[in-house]
């Protein structure tokens, strides 16, 4: 009789001892499968934006002439990006949209945001801007929202023609109510002008193309970083 509760007993232990162990193995698979997420600037963690992409196709493009030729950028319907983010910026977006969420990406010096826009990203964004010119609709290279995001960040860049002088720019862009911000390349009559973030430099530039004056403008772009 003896004999027989301990070999009960042993047997009892090697079932709780591999009940544990099994829970250990759960325990540790769990921790390596579970996603672990950044906390954004409100403290909640960050969603990859490629990864909340829905599949709906963009409806809303706007062209871009560049180097001679047309190209059609889309209109994200609910991403816009923030450059040079802080407090002030943050605050500015959460009371055009309150629920707004911050979206995680690697670049530094901008900060990208899913948000409602009724209106589109573009009137968004100027809305947003009141205070200080720092938003834009985010554009996508094709219509899929998971094709590479790119924005205007402020700035157009413009080269006029070797023969003009820097006198004859200064006057072009005066009459026009525009001024340079820097000349890029020296001995070339390459130079920034000035302009908000946003939409509205990409009108500029296609507006300098189309006066058939300039030898090439084109906004200045920020692109998402690859993905390779």
């Amino acid at each position: 009789m003896k004999t027989t509760l301990l070999v009960l007993a042993v047997l009892a232990a090697g079932a709780c001892t591999a009940n544990t162990s099994e829970q250990e193995s759960d325990s540790a698979t769990l921790g390596r499968s579970a996603p672990v997420e950044a906390p954004n600037s409100q403290g909640r963690p960050m969603k990859n934006p490629t990864e909340l992409a829905s599949e709906t196709a963009l409806s809303r493009s706007i062209v871009l002439l560049s180097g001679g030729r047309e190209r059609t950028l889309w209109i994200s319907d609910d991403v816009v990006v923030e450059f040079q983010p802080d407090s002030a910026g943050r605050d500015a977006l959460l009371r055009s949209d309150a629920a707004a969420e911050e979206l995680g990406q690697p670049q530094k010096g901008v900060r990208l945001w899913r948000v409602a826009a009724g209106l589109g990203t573009d009137s968004f964004a100027r809305n947003a801007s009141l205070d200080a010119p720092r938003f834009s609709a985010v554009l996508h290279e094709t219509q899929s929202p998971r094709s590479p995001m790119l924005a205007p960040k402020g700035g157009v860049i413009a080269t006029f023609p070797s023969t003009w002088t820097r006198a004859q720019v200064d006057t072009w862009l005066a009459a026009r109510g525009l001024s340079v911000s820097a000349a890029l390349v020296e001995g070339v009559n390459m130079v920034r002008i000035d302009t908000a973030p946003g939409l509205e430099a990409i009108e500029l530039a296609n507006r300098l193309v189309e006066s058939g004056e300039l030898v090439d403008c084109e906004p200045d772009l920020w692109r998402e970083a690859s993905k390779r």
